[in-house]
């Protein structure tokens, strides 16, 4: 799948195909990261750093996709790091996590 999806979208091919793998990877334990630790009270501070390892990850992305000249991912990429930004930058100023 993942050679036809790349064949539609040019910005694929910037990377090999392990380095989207590990991105993904990376993505996921972000997720996770972003969820469990606040919910179980835990090491809430993994929260602020899974919000900024997306953000980072965002915005090299916006740079990719700028280069490409495609829209649609650059303007999904930025949404998705102001979010990751906010979400980190409510986490360490507007509610601080003790």
């Amino acid at each position: 799948m993942f050679d036809k999806v790349s064949q539609d979208v040019p910005s694929f091919g910037a990377l090999p195909r392990r380095a989207w793998t590990a991105l993904g990877i990376l993505e996921l334990v972000c997720t996770v990261g972003l969820i469990v630790p606040d919910a179980l009270h835990w090491q809430p501070s993994l929260t602020i750093l899974a919000a900024s390892v997306l953000a980072v990850e965002s915005l090299v992305f916006v740079g990719v996709h700028v280069k490409y000249r495609e829209v649609t991912p650059t303007i999904l990429s930025g949404v998705l790091g102001l979010l990751m930004a906010f979400i980190a930058y409510g986490r360490i100023l507007l509610q601080p996590i003790l």
